[in-house]
């Protein structure tokens, strides 16, 4: 079977070992090459301001060398720049278009970081990936489900090492999460629930009048339009685009389930080593042309599956995923469905959850009890009901088998785990790597194709990557990328 098929390979391995040893077993070297005790990775950095700066220079601050930083707002570069300067003493490069930094500087380049609205992650990290650099890529890894498959593919064949930003990851308690539910703590999950406070930008009515009215505005001089329009189709400037709101846009965002559920969803994921789902259904208030609606429910079925090694059976699981703040209109009924089933387990929690307008966070149904994480990245976990788990969870962990780090905060530590993975040609060091989180993104991204056929209930081939009952739900996974953009792989499924 191939890594692009069906199986999270890395995942599922770690879990079976785990589970049979105590302890964490890497992959092979998979890396074109290493890097000497001393040698600098050379980074550049497509994306600044923002998020951009921050995972730029979080490899500075691991002492690593910045040769270059791409942005389509040249004021933002220069920022960048001078910040770069001003820690290490040399500026680096500056550039509007990665495409012409990989043409003009790909011999100086060993890695790249790409922190961009969603819509040109996959463009430029596939097109870096392919000429060998090693990517950090913020979330949601890509745009469309398709795209994820690529990315997938793309850095298993070349070898390079690879981080999606989903910082969590790295945080301790998140992996005792994982530990704790692998472990069977709280006996087989069969049904999680996952919710989130976004979106906090304008989105579905508020979006749509945003947009009618920004018609007819000019792009900032600073920028360079045609890049920031990239592979979609070609659109005259309007006064909505911009900074962050870009988010609430289907054409260049992935909504509030894109932007928040490789965090909040990731203790799922990883802790029950979930495979495709069978099906995906979403219930919205309206279905918008250019905009995701106000809020979603989606619900996705996931299958039984067999952990490799160990054989153990994995009941099927139903993952309930809501979204929608009280600004932009949070249902009621929503909010009690999770916290009617925390009551079930723990009637204080229930109490609160109905309570907590506006938050994030996740719950596991087991059948010994339940796991409760507040916020997106498996956060304070409570383990319910309190008379069977009396005091801290850790009390109730077992042996910890995933590895932890030492202080430097999630970012850092995510960045740090990229760079390690480069530094020693192991892949696998970096744990949100694309065999783990294109993965991930793929199946997130199927709820997005949801939210646009709302209340049909899409059966999903997974391998095939393909709805055989709803051609609707398909034009959705992937699009036409316009003149002048490609993909440097295609993949026939």
């Amino acid at each position: 079977m191939s890594r692009s098929s069906k199986k999270i390979t890395r995942r599922r391995f770690v879990y079976s070992s785990a589970l049979a040893t105590g302890g964490l077993v890497l992959l092979p070297n998979l890396s074109r090459s290493v890097l000497g005790a001393n040698e600098k990775i050379r980074v550049a950095g497509i994306g600044c301001g923002g998020k951009g700066d921050s995972d730029i220079m979080k490899c500075a601050n691991a002492g690593e060398t910045i040769v270059a930083g791409v942005d389509i707002d040249s004021g933002r570069a220069e920022s960048l720049a001078n910040k770069v300067a001003q820690k290490s003493g040399k500026k680096p490069a500056t550039f509007d278009d990665f495409r012409v930094m990989l043409d003009k500087m790909e011999k100086d380049i060993d890695a790249v970081t790409v922190s961009t609205p969603d819509h040109f992650h996959a463009i430029a990290a596939a097109q870096s990936i392919a000429l060998g650099k090693h990517a950090y890529v913020q979330k949601p890894l890509t745009h469309t489900v398709y795209e994820a498959r690529v990315l997938r593919k793309l850095a298993a064949d070349k070898g390079v090492c690879t981080q999606m930003g989903n910082q969590g990851t790295t945080r301790d308690s998140l992996r005792t999460g994982v530990e704790i539910i692998q472990a069977g703590l709280i006996g087989d999950v069969k049904e999680v629930h996952v919710w989130s406070n976004r979106p906090v930008w304008p989105q579905g009515a508020e979006m749509t009048k945003k947009f009618e009215q920004g018609k007819g505005a000019e792009a900032p001089k600073n920028w360079n339009y045609d890049v920031w329009v990239g592979p979609q189709s070609w659109r005259p400037f309007n006064g909505a685009y911009g900074h962050f709101i870009w988010r609430g846009f289907w054409d260049f965002g992935t909504g509030a389930l894109g932007d928040m559920a490789c965090h909040t969803m990731n203790l799922p994921f990883w802790a029950l080593s979930l495979e495709y789902p069978t099906s995906v259904q979403a219930t919205v208030p309206a279905v918008y042309e250019v905009t995701p609606p106000e809020w979603s429910r989606i619900v996705y079925e996931f299958p039984s599956r067999k952990v490799v090694k160990t054989g153990k059976e994995l009941p099927a699981v139903t993952l309930h995923w809501y979204d929608g703040n009280t600004r932009q209109g949070h249902l009621p009924d929503e909010q009690k469905a999770y916290a009617d089933a925390a009551a079930k387990v723990d009637a204080k929690l229930g109490a609160e959850l109905k309570k907590a307008k506006g938050n994030s966070g996740s719950l596991f149904i087991g059948s010994k009890g339940a796991l409760y994480s507040p916020g997106d990245y498996g956060d304070a976990i409570r383990l319910l009901p309190g008379e069977a788990f009396p005091g801290d969870y850790k009390k109730h962990a077992p042996k910890p088998w995933l590895p932890r780090h030492q202080g430097g905060g999630d970012d850092q530590n995510q960045t740090n785990e990229w760079l390690d993975a480069i530094r020693q040609g192991k892949p696998d060091i970096a744990m949100s790597n694309f065999e783990y989180s294109a993965y991930f993104t793929e199946i997130i991204l199927l709820g997005n194709l949801a939210m646009r056929v709302p209340g049909e209930n899409i059966k999903w081939d997974g391998p095939k990557m393909k709805s055989p009952n709803s051609p609707a739900a398909n034009s959705f996974v992937h699009h036409e990328y316009r003149k002048g953009w490609k993909l440097p792989i295609s993949l026939n499924v």
